[in-house]
């Protein structure tokens, strides 16, 4: 048996905590940062977990909340995640954006990118959970300054976050959806990725606990840029370190403080060191994702003293008060001043005693002629001879005593159980009995204490657009039919599921009248949103399935049914007199317009007007007591973009700068 004592563990500090976030107050807290950002027009991406519950929406009291933000407060010089229009999140370089679709402030995790590539057709992509939301471009040119990065405040010092952002990462490059998609669920593995520019887990501090002394936030990107709380209270869990999202695990970091006596190997690149020491090991862990340990290492010295002995039959070493039967080298340790262990060393010759062994079975007793004592108990026994050869003879009784006894065996089983031993299958939860002989002769009763479960069966309804996998099943349905698996419930029996699936299909189409400009959409009952096939842009969403164009273009609809969505074949709109009708009818100026837009109607009285923006929302309306033919409309409050007038059944589009 070899008792030596290599490593003592003195102390091991990790450096982060798991699955922990920032929780920012939305007034005044803020993540800063040393690092100026991805300037000029190069290529980025912005990804990071958010759970939020404010409303964002200007339309609706709300006020934007920035995400990460960098640059200067000009025009084309900002490069602004941020969640605004919609509650949905969006990317802006001061004076233009592009917004998304999907409201992400329903108080759940999301997983949010921002993706910009110079070189793509559409150069901006917005992605949540891994969704593509929406791709689209800029009216303007990205050129942003340096200004360091901050998160969770724009760099004019307005729009601050409210909620919790964890995962944060900011790359050099633009990532695409696989990518995204591949490493959204998990910390990174690996962070030797020239391309990552900044990355903070967030894994530090005792969640809602106090942690007032934890300011700095670890950047792990090959940058090392640390970031700095500001304003953030470190207690409680409105403006504290909060539990974050639960992420799959990928590297690790620690600092050990450890004592060795004479070297000491790493676990994680196989390095021995012989010297005391600070040293910074680089390797692998269990999941193969990089681990870095910062070792302190103290390397004591060991001693060794060898002791020799020969024994007949064992050997109690006085040294431990252990018994050795068989030759060999053994070892005690004794701990030293210096709190390296001290190795005493045995070299041991055991002189085997022969022996007899008898195996005897028996019921209830038995007694030894050998010694003529009786026993009643099972067990090893023994009784000594002396040998001519000066060690001991020594005769040994195994002995095996049967009683006659009664057995308990509970089972539980499903619907039915057949028992071997009767030869019998039963259906009934009960309590059932056998007599059963052993090859002694000695009898035992076995009580069967049998309960039975029983299986069970659920039938749902799913309807879809598209094909579903059934994962758990393994079965793609890909066709409306019934589909049937069989899991194991609660009680370990089978649970048969049978779902009954419709899949829905969808198809778009439209005809075009191109005497009256008036698009017809099928199917009914559906949302309509009208699209320039030339910009690939959303003009105007409607519930009726016709439309009159507002001017000549080529132009498709994206149909919403039930939940399924279509988009039709583009057709193309070029009927000359249409714009000319409108202008001789109606007149609007200037256009674009600032902060009012003037009409004249050259036919006719004007009653009302309504301006719509290119979702189908109504922003503006007016109905006059008495008709007018000029009137002014007041766009201060409209944000930069287009919109839509409608006079008398007449739309002319326009454009707010």
């Amino acid at each position: 048996m070899k008792l030596i004592l290599l490593i003592s563990i003195i102390a091991i500090y990790f450096n982060f905590s798991a699955q922990n976030a920032i929780q920012l107050d939305g007034l005044n807290d803020i993540v800063t940062v040393n690092y100026p950002g991805i300037l000029g027009d190069n290529p980025r991406t912005v990804e990071a977990w958010i759970k939020t519950s404010s409303n964002y929406n200007p339309n609706t009291g709300g006020v934007q909340g920035v995400i990460s933000d960098w640059g200067t407060f000009t025009n084309s010089n900002r490069s602004t995640f941020n969640v605004l229009f919609n509650n949905a999140i969006r990317f802006e370089v001061n004076g233009n954006g592009v917004n998304g679709t999907i409201p992400v402030n329903d108080g759940n995790w999301h997983h949010v990118a921002m993706v910009y590539d110079p070189l793509a057709t559409l150069k901006v992509s917005l992605y949540v959970d891994g969704i593509l939301d929406v791709a689209g471009n800029l009216t303007i040119p990205v050129n942003t300054l340096s200004t360091y990065v901050r998160i969770g405040q724009r760099v004019d010092g307005l729009h601050f976050f409210n909620g919790k952002i964890d995962e944060y990462r900011l790359w050099s490059v633009a990532l695409t959806q696989a990518q995204i998609i591949a490493n959204k669920d998990k910390e990174l593995c690996h962070l030797n990725d020239p391309n990552l520019k900044l990355y903070y887990t967030f894994n530090q501090g005792v969640a809602s606990g106090i942690n007032t002394g934890q300011t700095i936030v670890h950047d792990w990107s090959p940058n090392q840029k640390d970031g700095t709380l500001t304003n953030v209270q470190l207690t409680g869990s409105s403006s504290n370190w909060v539990t974050g999202q639960v992420l799959n695990p990928g590297f690790s970091s620690s600092n050990s403080i450890l004592s060795s006596c004479g070297t000491y190997t790493s676990s994680l690149d196989n390095q021995v060191y012989s010297t005391s020491g600070v040293y910074t090991v680089n390797g692998l862990n269990q999941a193969g994702c990089d681990s870095i340990q910062t070792l302190n290492l103290t390397v004591v010295p060991t001693y060794i003293t060898s002791f020799t002995a020969a024994s007949c039959g064992s050997y109690v070493w006085s040294q431990n008060g252990q018994s050795y039967s068989n030759t060999g080298i053994y070892f005690d340790t004794l701990t030293a001043q210096n709190g390296c262990d001290s190795i005493l060393k045995l070299d041991l010759t055991i002189t085997p005693i022969s022996s007899n062994v008898l195996h005897v079975f028996s019921c209830d007793a038995y007694t030894w002629a050998q010694t003529g004592n009786t026993y009643m108990d099972s067990g090893t026994y023994s009784d000594t001879l002396s040998s001519i050869s000066g060690c001991d003879s020594v005769i040994v009784l195994l002995l095996d005593i049967y009683p006659q006894v009664s057995t308990d065996l509970t089972v539980t089983s499903c619907d039915s159980y057949y028992w071997s031993s009767t030869n019998m299958n039963y259906t009934n939860s009960g309590n059932y009995s056998v007599v059963l002989s052993s090859m002694f002769g000695c009898d035992s009763t076995v009580i069967l204490h049998l309960t039975l479960n029983q299986s069970d069966t659920t039938n749902q309804l799913l309807a879809s657009c598209f094909p579903i996998t059934w994962q758990e099943a393994g079965i793609v349905m890909d066709q409306s039919g019934i589909f049937t698996h069989a899991f194991s419930n609660v009680n370990g029996c089978d649970s048969i599921v049978q779902i009954d699936f419709l899949l829905n299909t969808l198809t778009a189409s439209v005809t075009l009248d191109e005497t009256t400009g008036t698009l017809s959409t099928v199917p009914l009952g559906a949302i309509y949103t009208l699209i320039s096939c030339e910009n690939n842009s959303e003009l105007v969403t409607w519930n009726s399935p016709n439309f009159d164009l507002p001017d000549n273009g080529v132009y498709a609809v994206v149909v919403n049914q039930n939940g399924c969505v279509d988009t039709s074949d583009c057709v193309t709109f070029s009927s000359a007199n249409l714009t000319n009708q409108k202008e001789d009818f109606l007149r609007i100026s200037p256009n674009p317009c600032q902060d009012a837009l003037l009409i004249h109607l050259l036919n006719g009285d004007i009653h009302a007007f309504y301006v719509f923006d290119t979702k189908g929302a109504c922003l503006i309306q007016e109905v006059f007591g008495s008709a007018v033919k000029d009137c002014s409309v007041s766009t201060k409050e409209l944000l930069p973009g287009i919109y839509f007038l409608q006079v008398n059944g007449v739309v002319i589009k326009f454009m707010k700068e």
